[in-house]
């Protein structure tokens, strides 16, 4: 019984392994952000829950891109040379001081010299640096 299944359980298993290969992909720099407006501000974020946020607030007035791929590891990220001068490009990045941040933000800034870098604790008043 088990060999009828054996092709089909082969077939998914590759399936997902190139699923997940291509979700790793870190040579093109996502943006969920399908404006239209050839003005629109070109963002950074950290994360994606920045960037559904700032894609709400800014509308087709921004082009919103997270420097974390969907489905990377937050803790174990470490963009390419190419994604963090590519992010030296966004005219403003806000990033919120999480842990993995600390790997990368320094090369970010460091690309960017037209970038205006927003710290999104500032005015909050942090509990246990959470």
């Amino acid at each position: 019984m088990l060999n009828n299944w054996k092709p089909i359980l082969i077939l998914l298993f590759w399936g997902t392994v190139a699923l997940l290969a291509a979700c790793q992909s870190d040579t093109v720099v996502e943006s969920l952000n399908t404006s239209t407006n050839p003005n629109a501000l070109p963002v950074g974020v950290t994360a994606s829950p920045q960037l559904y946020f700032a894609e709400r607030i800014g509308g087709d007035h921004v082009v919103v891109t997270a420097m974390l791929p969907l489905g990377a590891n937050p803790v174990t990220y470490t963009p390419s040379e190419e994604r963090v001068k590519a992010f030296g490009q966004t005219a403003v990045f806000f990033y919120t001081g999480i842990p993995t941040e600390d790997n990368w933000l320094a090369n970010v800034q460091a690309a960017a010299d037209g970038t205006t870098f927003t710290d999104l604790r500032d005015g909050i008043d942090m509990i246990d640096d959470n």
